[in-house]
């Protein structure tokens, strides 16, 4: 529902995340998303419709730089 919120990964439709503030498309297609709360890099991946994470403990604020698939 609108309320609900978390971290979950899996299924975009059962995905939670925890006040999402930015996001940015990735050259792969996916979508990078700043899951501000839970302190998470969050992906979206419209091909296969699953969210996951990319890394946590990601405090604010913050930036996060992908380098060839790598974060920096």
């Amino acid at each position: 529902g609108l309320f609900d919120f978390g971290h979950r990964d899996g299924a975009a439709s059962q995905a939670l995340l925890q006040h999402p503030i930015g996001v940015t498309a990735l050259p792969d297609g996916s979508v990078a998303i700043s899951d501000t709360y839970n302190h998470a890099l969050r992906r979206y991946d419209p091909a296969t419709d699953e969210v996951t994470t990319l890394a946590t403990d990601v405090r604010e604020p913050s930036d996060a730089v992908l380098v060839d698939g790598d974060l920096v």
